[in-house]
Formats: C-alpha cells, sequence, structure tokens
C-alpha cells in the first residue's frame, strides 16, 4: 500500500510516453493543422483574436497546472534528503532512519547507498513526471484550439448578416442571396472540418486518457487511504494529502477542456438559432436548417466508447476514489 500510489503515478507516465512516441505523426497532423487555421483566419481581425484568446488560455492554464505539479513533485520527493539534512543541521547522539521515496528492500545496504538509490529513484520520478506533463499539455492546447474553431464559427453565424460579404470567402460579382448562400456553404465546411478535427484528436489520446483514468482512481484511491491511517502522523499527512490532491486536480485538468467541448459543440446550434434566418431566402435557410440539425449532436471527447470526459465524470471519479478508501479501511478494519 505505500507503494502503490508511486508506482502508479510512474505507470501513468510512461505509458503516456510510450503513447506519445507511439502517436508522434498523428500529433504533427494535428499541429500543422493548428499552423494553417493561425494562417487562414489571419486575414479576419475578429476571427484571429478569437483563435488568439483561446491560445492564450491554453497557455496560462498549461504553465499553472505544470508549474503546480513540478512544485509539489519536488516538495514531494526532498523529503527523503530532510533526515540527512537534519543529521548536518541538528546532529543526535545516532543517525535518524533516512526515507526512501518507494519504500522497499533493493537487496544492499540502504544506508550505505541511500543517496544512489534515492539517485535513480529521482531520475525515473523526472522522467515520468515530464512525459506525464508532455502530453497532458498538448491535450489541453489541441482541445481549447478545437473549441476556438467552435466558437469562430458560432461567430460567423451570430453575425451573419454583417459577415456575408467577405470578400475573403465570396467571389466577385455575385448577388445577395448567392453571397448568403455561398457563406453557409463556408460555414458548413468549416463545422465540418471541426469535427473531424475533434475526432482525431480524440483517436490520438484516446488510449492514453483511458490508462490515465484507469490507473488514476487507484492512485487516489490507495492516497486516500493512506492519508486516513497516518492521522497523527504530520509527514505523512502532508506526503499522501498532496499526493492525492494532485491527482484530484490532474482529473479536472482533463475533464474540463472535455466539457468546455462538449458546450462549444451545442452552442452552434443556438448560435445559428440567434442569426437573422428568417431574413435569408429558402435556399439559404435549408442550409442552416442543415447545420443546426448536426449541431444538435455533440463533440465529445470519448474515451474508449464509455465516458465522456466532462464536470459529470470528475463528480464520478472522486466518488469512486471515496468508495475504493472506503473499503480499504474497512478492510483493514476487520
Amino acid at each position: 500500500m505505500a507503494c502503490l500510489p508511486l508506482l502508479n503515478g510512474a505507470i501513468i507516465g510512461f505509458c503516456k510516453g510510450i503513447i506519445l512516441f507511439k502517436n508522434v505523426k498523428k500529433i504533427k497532423i494535428l499541429l500543422d493543422k493548428l499552423q494553417r487555421d493561425w494562417e487562414y483566419f489571419d486575414c479576419e481581425e475578429s476571427e484571429l483574436s478569437i483563435i488568439k484568446r483561446y491560445a492564450e488560455k491554453a497557455k496560462q492554464v498549461t504553465f499553472l497546472y505544470s508549474g503546480s505539479i513540478y512544485i509539489v513533485v519536488i516538495c514531494y520527493y526532498l523529503m527523503s534528503y530532510v533526515a540527512p539534512a537534519m543529521d548536518l543541521i541538528l546532529p543526535l547522539n545516532e543517525s535518524r532512519p533516512r526515507v526512501l521515496i518507494f519504500p522497499g528492500d533493493f537487496y544492499v545496504r540502504t544506508e550505505n547507498n541511500f543517496f544512489l538509490i534515492v539517485t535513480m529513484e529521482w531520475y525515473g520520478v523526472v522522467c515520468a513526471t515530464h512525459l506525464l506533463l508532455t502530453v497532458d499539455s498538448l491535450y489541453m492546447t489541441l482541445m481549447l484550439h478545437s473549441c476556438g474553431l467552435f466558437a469562430v464559427l458560432n461567430h460567423r453565424l451570430e453575425n451573419l448578416k454583417k459577415n456575408m460579404k467577405h470578400k475573403r470567402l465570396l467571389p466577385d460579382n455575385t448577388v445577395e442571396d448567392e453571397t448568403t448562400y455561398l457563406y453557409l456553404k463556408n460555414c458548413i465546411k468549416l463545422h465540418s472540418e471541426n469535427i473531424k478535427y475533434a475526432e482525431r484528436l480524440n483517436s490520438v489520446f484516446n488510449a492514453a486518457f483511458f490508462t490515465d483514468i484507469a490507473f488514476g482512481v487507484f492512485l487516489a484511491s490507495a492516497a486516500a487511504f493512506k492519508f486516513v491511517i497516518s492521522i497523527g502522523d504530520s509527514n505523512q499527512l502532508i506526503k499522501y494529502g498532496s499526493l492525492y490532491f494532485v491527482q484530484s486536480g490532474r482529473i479536472f485538468f482533463y475533464c474540463f477542456p472535455g466539457q468546455l467541448l462538449l458546450d462549444h459543440s451545442i452552442s452552434v446550434n443556438m448560435a445559428a438559432s440567434r442569426s437573422k434566418w428568417y431574413e435569408l431566402s429558402e435556399k439559404s435557410k435549408k442550409l442552416l436548417m442543415i447545420l443546426m440539425m448536426r449541431g444538435v449532436q455533440p463533440t465529445g471527447f470519448v474515451v474508449a466508447k464509455v465516458f465522456t470526459m466532462n464536470i459529470e465524470l470528475f463528480s464520478k471519479v472522486t466518488r469512486t476514489c471515496l468508495s475504493y478508501c472506503t473499503i480499504m479501511l474497512s478492510i483493514q478494519d476487520s
């Protein structure tokens, strides 16, 4: 039980790393599409500002998330050096017991090889954490870009009458009805590309997050269990309490952009309803109806065709972790 939270964290990190290297080409396609989108929307200031706003939001969230994880991990694993440091600062008649990051038997004398073992453990921890944060940062950046694309589509639909004479989108010498029709065709094309982009994003990160959620539940449950049974030991409380809250924060980090993607995809239908559709011709109304019918079906990040990344999933995972912790406590008491 002492090793379970840490081992689960290491397994999650290296599984994500393997999946990342396996899908390098697919990720490159997504990043190339992101670059092309920036170049495409560069001609329209209002649309480019929307894309920039979502990119800035992704930057801020990933910076806060990565910084928090690194700070907690560094503080967590520096606890192994507390005993040697205190022996130098406030020496006692005997050396304080030294605690390894992964408590276990390494088939050598731990006291004589303490710093070598801790250095090896540190190396594994840093590698696993870096791989995990690389995948998570890519996920957040690409998910919020997908949300930004839906936001651009909503902006176009809400400003249909004002934007339909956009020179970049419409051919010259066309009557108003034909320009509106062509403008809506571009909106439908953008909507279709947004859905394909979200589906491709789903296929790339699907296995990574299925692994993360599966092992993450056991990680959080084991950390919560160790936190409860360590009441009275302040060091252990800090250690496993921080581990539990970090894991809970990570699951929220995954579910938050998934919820945003769902909300943005559903809002397409409402944006189309708010446009001045009653002023359009019958030909243009039919195109708008096609867009509205497809907008009724939400586009989300579905993991293993079992659960969707949203706030409801975060709530279910949290309850599941606490229920597993309760079962572990009841088994221990019996």
